[in-house]
C-alpha cells in the first residue's frame, strides 16, 4: 500500500469515528496531601488539583490545574493537553501532547512542550513522554520519561504499581533516574474516591514520599 492510500485510509477511519461520536465532558476535583510529579515532591503541603476534559470520538482535549506553594513566583500550574485514541483493537493506544505552563501562560519562560504515546492491554500500561530541545526554557538536551504500570483489584480496592525511568526534569537535564509508585485506591461513593500512595526512590533524583489523594469525579 502506497503512502497516499495509507493516508486516505487513516483519514477515512478518523472521519468514521468522528461521525459516530458524541460530545462528552468529564473532569475531577482533587485534594492531595503532597504534590508529587514523577517521583519528585514539588513542595511541602497540600495542593488542590483538577481536570476538565472534552471528548469527541477519538479526540480529547483537557486542562489540568494545580495550586503551587513555596518559593515560586507563580501560584497556579496550568497544563492543557490534547490526545488522539488510535484504532488498535484490544490494545488501547493514544498519542498527544501537553504544555506545562504557569498562571495561565503568564510565565512564558517556564512553559514546556511535551509529547507522549501510551498503550494499555488489560491491567498493563506503558507510556513514553518526550520533551524536545526548547530555547525559551533553556532545555538544551531532549528529555524523556517512561512508565510501566500494572493494576489489580484486591479486597474491593484498586492496587497498582508504576515503575518509571528517565531524565525526568522538565527544566534542566539530569541523570536518568528510576522510581516506583505504589497505590491503593477505593471508591467511597460513585463519584468520590480516595487513594494511598507511596513513592519509592530507586536512584538519586526522586525522593521517598507518602501522600493521600481524595477525588470527586464528574
Amino acid at each position: 500500500m502506497n503512502k497516499v492510500a495509507t493516508s486516505l485510509l487513516i483519514l477515512l477511519t478518523f472521519v468514521v469515528h468522528m461521525q459516530a461520536a458524541e460530545l462528552s465532558f468529564s473532569g475531577d476535583a482533587t485534594l492531595t496531601s503532597t504534590y508529587v510529579w514523577r517521583g519528585v515532591t514539588q513542595f511541602n503541603g497540600a495542593a488542590m488539583q483538577g481536570t476538565g476534559e472534552i471528548s469527541y470520538g477519538i479526540l480529547s482535549m483537557g486542562y489540568w490545574i494545580s495550586t503551587m506553594q513555596g518559593d515560586y513566583d507563580y501560584a497556579v500550574e496550568t497544563d492543557p493537553y490534547i490526545g488522539v485514541s488510535l484504532p488498535t483493537g484490544p490494545v488501547e493506544t493514544s498519542i498527544g501532547g501537553t504544555i506545562y505552563s504557569y498562571d495561565f501562560f503568564e510565565h512564558a519562560g517556564a512553559t514546556v512542550y511535551e509529547m507522549f504515546v501510551s498503550a494499555g492491554y488489560g491491567p498493563l500500561g506503558l507510556s513514553f513522554f518526550y520533551t524536545p530541545t526548547q530555547e525559551e526554557p533553556g532545555i538544551d538536551d531532549a528529555l524523556y520519561w517512561t512508565e510501566l504500570s500494572a493494576g489489580v483489584a484486591v479486597l474491593g480496592a484498586d492496587v497498582s504499581a508504576t515503575l518509571s525511568f528517565g531524565n525526568y526534569s522538565a527544566v534542566s537535564k539530569q541523570d536518568a533516574a528510576t522510581n516506583l509508585l505504589l497505590s491503593a485506591g477505593k471508591s467511597v461513593t460513585e463519584a468520590i474516591s480516595v487513594s494511598w500512595n507511596w513513592n519509592i526512590a530507586l536512584s538519586e533524583g526522586p525522593n521517598n514520599a507518602f501522600f493521600m489523594i481524595a477525588s470527586y469525579g464528574f
